[in-house]
């Protein structure tokens, strides 16, 4: 059964404590209905356009009630485990939109930071966190036209690398970063 949403609209603003959404609902490639979330912490709720769309809704909970329970890692040999119906399905579509949303703003914030500054984090944190060194009134390309501000990147690299950090700068040179 191919169950898939579309015209998803996440709004942050309104998401309390669950992601506020609205979508339409494909099933079998008819647009069968819509599901929406209130964002806060209720449940996601999902409505027929139309009678076919009523029973493709019936069908697809069927289906979900004969897939193999879910389990989701909490942390700290925690885990949690949960039986997958249709608004599970629903809400782990929308989960995988909003974290791809939040991993492209991440991305691109991060690449802009190197423009300005050295971008650098630790292996434990490279997909989610970075810290920052700077120069008032120079970015990263003004910097590398000088032999000073090249000089002093380099020795910022070295100091950098030689505690640990992982340098994410794309935009440096490699012939002054450390190795």
């Amino acid at each position: 059964m191919d169950i898939k949403l579309k015209k998803l609209k996440i709004s942050e603003h309104l998401s309390e404590e669950t992601t506020a959404f609205t979508a339409d609902i494909f099933i079998n490639g008819y647009k069968a209905g819509y599901a929406k979330n209130d964002g806060n912490g209720g449940c996601t709720f999902y409505h027929p356009y139309d009678e076919k769309g009523k029973q493709l809704m019936q069908d697809a909970e069927i289906y979900c009630k004969t897939l193999p329970d879910k389990t989701v890692e909490m942390g700290k040999g925690r885990s949690f485990t949960y039986n997958v119906t249709l608004e599970t399905i629903i809400d782990d579509f929308v989960d995988e939109a909003a974290n791809e949303k939040a991993t492209k703003a991440f991305i691109t914030k991060r690449n802009k930071a190197m423009l300005k500054s050295i971008v650098y984090t630790t292996k434990d944190k490279l997909n989610d966190a970075y810290s920052l060194t700077n120069w008032k009134n120079f970015d990263i390309a003004t910097m590398l036209a000088i032999p000073l501000g090249k000089e002093t990147i380099r020795k910022k690299l070295i100091e950098l690398n030689a505690n640990g950090y992982i340098i994410l700068n794309t935009n440096i040179p490699t012939e002054i970063m450390p190795n």
